[in-house]
């Protein structure tokens, strides 16, 4: 439509139920291919619930519940409460758990040395067993250039832990991104002149923003 619209982000259920062929790129995490752009899915996205009645047997439908999901929508459900609701159409959350094995693996696979130096201590053993969570959340601008993005993982039993620390390390990212950068005549070592000369914020996540 007159070059403001570039194409439209649909669920694959929906994209099957079209009748002609049409372009299309496929949107994920792309753990695999760190290089590839990724897309963190909108909040408690993927999640099939069953609701019954206030006093139901919850041990009628055990056989059929998945507890990782059920751990995992119960954290998503709670980071989700936690962000202004001005952000949530613009925020995407992700939260599983993941083996060690599966990590690691990964983290050889991208030459990730960080993640591999904070699970494998000197003489090459894990440092501690166990399934982790892994915790995602991304905030993109109202344009879609640039995002604020935070990742956590950690021992399932220090969820909570993990939680508060990725809302606080988004919350400032998001601060940064948004704020405007002030001329300053403090000269700081390695950088560029142009960082020491006013700019506008990096992001804006409200339309009706100067540009």
């Amino acid at each position: 439509l007159d070059g403001e619209i570039d194409g439209y982000v649909v669920k694959r259920s929906q994209y099957n139920l079209l009748s002609g062929k049409t372009r299309r790129h496929t949107l994920g995490l792309q753990k695999g291919s760190p290089e590839r752009s990724h897309f963190v899915p909108p909040p408690l996205n993927g999640f099939t619930l069953i609701v019954g009645r206030v006093g139901f047997p919850k041990q009628r439908v055990e056989h059929i519940l998945d507890p990782s999901a059920e751990f995992a929508y119960r954290i998503e459900s709670a980071l989700l409460e936690s962000i202004p609701s001005d952000l949530v159409e613009l925020t995407g959350i992700h939260v599983e758990q993941r083996g060690v094995g599966t990590i690691l693996r990964e983290a050889k696979r991208n030459n990730d040395d960080w993640t591999m130096s904070a699970m494998i201590d000197t003489e090459k053993k894990v440092r501690k067993s166990g399934t982790r969570v892994e915790m995602r959340i991304e905030t993109l601008s109202v344009d879609g250039k640039v995002s604020a993005c935070a990742e956590q993982v950690g021992p399932i039993e220090k969820h909570r832990i993990a939680m508060v620390n990725l809302l606080q390390e988004w919350g400032s990212v998001l601060t940064t991104l948004t704020s405007e950068h002030q001329a300053t005549n403090r000269k700081i070592r390695n950088m560029p002149d142009e960082f020491h000369e006013e700019r506008p914020a990096m992001m804006r996540i409200h339309s009706d923003e100067s540009e």
